[in-house]
C-alpha cells in the first residue's frame, strides 16, 4: 500500500554519490551532520580523492507525516547525488 498521509520515520538512507567531496545531511536544513567520506586509510596531509559510490547513513528524525531528507554542501567542494534510497517504518493508523 501506499505510505501517503501514514506517520513514517526515515531510519537509514543510502546515498549514491558521484566524484563527491563535500556533504551535509539532516532532517531540516538548520540542523545537519557531515557525511563523513575521509577513512582511517587516508593521509592526513594530502586531501581526500572524490568519492564514487554508496554510503549508508543512519538518519536523524522522529515519526513524522512529512519526513524529510535534506542535503547540502556549504563549501566550495564538488557534490553530486545520483540516488537517494530511503527505509522507512510506516505506522498505519
Amino acid at each position: 500500500g501506499t505510505t501517503q498521509g501514514k506517520v513514517a520515520r526515515v531510519n537509514k538512507a543510502t546515498i549514491r554519490l558521484y566524484e563527491t567531496l563535500g556533504l551535509k545531511y539532516g532532517e531540516s536544513f538548520t540542523s545537519m551532520d557531515e557525511v563523513n567520506i575521509r577513512t582511517a586509510l587516508d593521509n592526513m596531509d594530502n586531501a581526500p580523492a572524490l568519492f564514487t559510490g554508496d554510503i549508508v547513513l543512519d538518519w536523524p528524525g522522529d515519526y513524522d507525516t512529512h519526513p524529510w531528507l535534506c542535503f547540502m554542501n556549504d563549501q566550495p567542494l564538488p557534490s553530486c547525488i545520483v540516488g537517494i534510497m530511503p527505509q522507512l517504518t510506516v505506522q498505519d493508523r
